[in-house]
């Protein structure tokens, strides 16, 4: 029974009340939406890391964002295969969200259901080419016993520290960032300062080079040379 001490609740307080839902709702949605979009910005930067994490936010505001799990997933495997286990240069497992102890059919069933997320012809965020082509490598070295036995031997085996001495950087890369050097210079030529995103080495180049793919002096992997001069 109700208090009769309480007013009714009217057809109007309904009314209102839902109005005031859906525009909370409405404004979730935008927030989400704009969410998103930074995220695949940081894609474009290969910052796979972080453009998680707002993407992750993105999904918790507004869980029917479209296609945000395709955006998460590629970040995911992003994230996974650059993170080195010992003597192994990615995280096999991590790429396929497994478990180092998964089956031989599990390791197929998660590779299909990964394969129809991140297919090329179905998810157009950046990187999931990229992301494609590394669930295919883990699953052809997870399902194939002695490759799969090698790979588990070097990411229990520890990564051997040496003292090399510096290579010859190619011409158009000056200094690598180290304290307070600065840029040589010689002809006054603009340049600018970009980073790896993958080891976080910080490298100045002559502008020609902006927005251009290169590959990393440190670490070996290719990314886009971003202008952070101006950040």
């Amino acid at each position: 029974m109700s208090d009769p001490t309480l007013p009714p609740f009217s057809l109007q307080d309904s009314r209102s009340l839902n109005h005031h839902r859906s525009q909370a709702m409405e404004y979730n949605k935008n927030e989400a939406i704009m969410a998103k979009e930074i995220a695949e910005k940081k894609m474009l930067k290969n910052d796979f890391e972080e453009a998680r994490n707002i993407a992750m936010k993105a999904r918790n505001i507004f869980p029917e964002l479209d296609n945000i799990s395709q955006l998460i997933t590629v970040c995911d495997v992003h994230f996974s295969s650059q993170k080195k286990i010992n003597s192994a240069e990615k995280d096999l497992y991590g790429i396929l969200q497994i478990k180092n102890l998964a089956d031989e059919e599990t390791i197929k069933k998660q590779y299909r259901k990964l394969a129809l997320v991140l297919h090329p012809d179905k998810n157009k965020f950046p990187g999931s080419e990229a992301a494609f082509k590394l669930i295919g490598e883990a699953n052809m070295i997870l399902s194939d016993k002695g490759k799969r036995s090698d790979y588990d031997a070097k990411c229990k085996q520890p990564v051997k520290v040496s003292v090399t001495k510096p290579q010859n950087r190619q011409n158009y890369v000056k200094k690598q960032f180290v304290g307070q050097n600065k840029f040589n210079g010689v002809n006054h030529r603009p340049s600018f300062w970009t980073y790896c995103p993958f080891c976080n080495k910080k490298y100045e180049y002559y502008r020609e080079f902006v927005n251009r793919e290169l590959r990393c002096q440190h670490c070996s992997k290719r990314f886009i040379a971003n202008d952070i001069s101006a950040h």
